[in-house]
């Protein structure tokens, strides 16, 4: 994929993937998975097979993308956290796909497809934060630099949104699903919005890179 393929597909894809993903932990409060063959029910995975799922493989469009405008620049930070950060995504794809998989055809939550996912979001974390760096060094651009920012600063956040969320609300998922998805959806959005303005670093702005 070249910078002007990502600017076509890549952008757009991590915004509205991240704009998804940030959103997704407001409705899951109301989703409910208790009684199989209910309306309520249906709509609920339908709601997970949508937001849950479907943002998680736009992201991996979008990292692609940013792998692609930045790999030339970005040094070995970003050619070590790009396969990270697309195995960790890849993980939590399959894990959700399994879930809505299971909630679908068999009426309960799968252990495995939980573990897959749980595995895979540790994982983001390590990739995300080696992502977010290298962009960091070799963007910059204010938009870059704080979309990269919240990259690498994912796990605090997401530790201060749980904490907070899961006081205000202590009998929902609100503070768990908030903790993963809000730092790091917003980070995409503002990344693609980025990359979609400057795909590349302008001449005569040299990056640092490892």
């Amino acid at each position: 994929m070249s910078s002007v393929d990502f600017g076509r597909w890549g952008a757009p894809a991590a915004m509205v993937g991240g704009a998804m993903w940030a959103l997704f932990p407001f409705g899951t409060s109301l989703a409910s998975i208790e009684e199989a063959g209910t309306s309520a029910y249906a709509a609920s995975v339908a709601y997970y097979g949508l937001m849950a799922v479907a943002p998680l493989l736009l992201l991996m469009v979008g990292l692609a993308g940013i792998h692609a405008a930045q790999r030339g620049a970005y040094g070995r930070l970003g050619r070590v956290g790009f396969p990270v950060s697309i195995l960790a995504l890849g993980l939590m794809f399959a894990g959700n796909g399994v879930e809505v998989a299971s909630l679908t055809f068999r009426g309960s939550e799968s252990a495995v497809g939980h573990f897959a996912f749980l595995i895979g979001f540790l994982i983001l974390l390590i990739g995300s934060a080696l992502v977010g760096l290298a962009v960091w060094r070799t963007r910059r651009d204010a938009p870059a630099r704080f979309g990269s920012s919240l990259l690498m600063g994912a796990l605090p956040l997401g530790i201060f949104l749980a904490v907070v969320l899961g006081s205000l609300v202590p009998e929902s998922d609100l503070g768990f699903w908030a903790a993963i998805a809000i730092p790091s959806g917003v980070a995409w959005v503002v990344l693609g919005r980025a990359f979609r303005d400057r795909p590349v670093e302008p001449a005569g702005q040299p990056a640092r890179v490892s």
